[in-house]
C-alpha cells in the first residue's frame, strides 16, 4: 500500500512540476511574451493594430540553438519596446505556430516579421539576425509607425 501512495506522490509531482516549466517556457509569467499551444496570433495582430502599434514577430523554435541561445534576448526586446511595439513570439513546435508561420511564409527559423502599424509587412529577415540588427529595424520599425 505505501508503494502505491509514494507512486501517487511522485506522479502528482511531476505532474505540478511539468505544468511549472509548461508555464515558463510559454510565457505566462509575463504578459507581453506570447508563445501558448492555444494563441490565436491572427486576433492577437488585430489587436495591435487597434492600438495603432507596429508589431516584431519572431518565429523560433526549441530545436534550433540560436533560437535557444538567444530567446532571453527575445523577452528582453518584449519588455524594453513594451509600450511603442506588439512583440509576438511564437513557438513552430506547437500547431498554432506551425499553422500561423505557414500562413505567413515562415520557412526559416528564427524569422523576424516586421509589421507596420497599419498591418503592411514591412520585412521578412530569416535565419541568423545579429541582436543589434534586429534592434535597429525595430528602431527604423517604431519610426516607420509615427511612434517613439
Amino acid at each position: 500500500m505505501k508503494s502505491k501512495t509514494l507512486t501517487n506522490y511522485v506522479f502528482i509531482f511531476a505532474f505540478l512540476l511539468m505544468v511549472t516549466i509548461s508555464a515558463y517556457n510559454f510565457g505566462i509569467f509575463n504578459d507581453n511574451f506570447v508563445s501558448s499551444q492555444n494563441t490565436n496570433y491572427t486576433k492577437l495582430l488585430e489587436t495591435y493594430q487597434e492600438q495603432k502599434k507596429p508589431v516584431v514577430l519572431i518565429a523560433y523554435s526549441e530545436s534550433v540553438r540560436y533560437c535557444l541561445e538567444h530567446l532571453q534576448d527575445f523577452k528582453n526586446l518584449s519588455k524594453k519596446y513594451k509600450e511603442s511595439l506588439g512583440l509576438i513570439i511564437v513557438n513552430i513546435e506547437n500547431s498554432s505556430g506551425m499553422d500561423f508561420a505557414n500562413l505567413n511564409e515562415i520557412k526559416v527559423v528564427p524569422s523576424f516579421l516586421l509589421i507596420d502599424a497599419k498591418g503592411d509587412v514591412q520585412k521578412l529577415l530569416q535565419g541568423y539576425v545579429e541582436l543589434a540588427e534586429l534592434e535597429s529595424e525595430i528602431t527604423a520599425l517604431i519610426k516607420l509607425g509615427g511612434i517613439e
